[in-house]
């Protein structure tokens, strides 16, 4: 779930103005998490991206999550 706050601006891509795209969303792996405060949790990630011209391209990513009442929240996420 994400936070009502989150601004995904960031991930959107490119080829979203593409109709004939043959580009995968990002998808997110983690590789390590760790707990700022018991409620903030800062996930180093993979995000990968399949194509059929590239057949597979992985970016570093951070995930800053928050705990809240109904569960854990994306607040921000950077792919680079």
């Amino acid at each position: 779930m994400l936070a009502r706050d989150a601004d995904l601006r960031a991930l959107r891509r490119v080829e979203d103005d593409q109709a004939w795209s043959e580009v995968s969303p990002l998808y997110f792996s983690s590789r390590a998490i760790r707990f700022v405060t018991p409620d903030v949790a800062l996930v180093d990630a993979r995000a990968s991206q399949f194509g059929s011209l590239e057949l597979a391209a992985r970016r570093s990513a951070v995930i800053v999550m928050r705990r809240e009442p109904d569960g854990w929240k994306v607040v921000l996420v950077r792919v680079w």
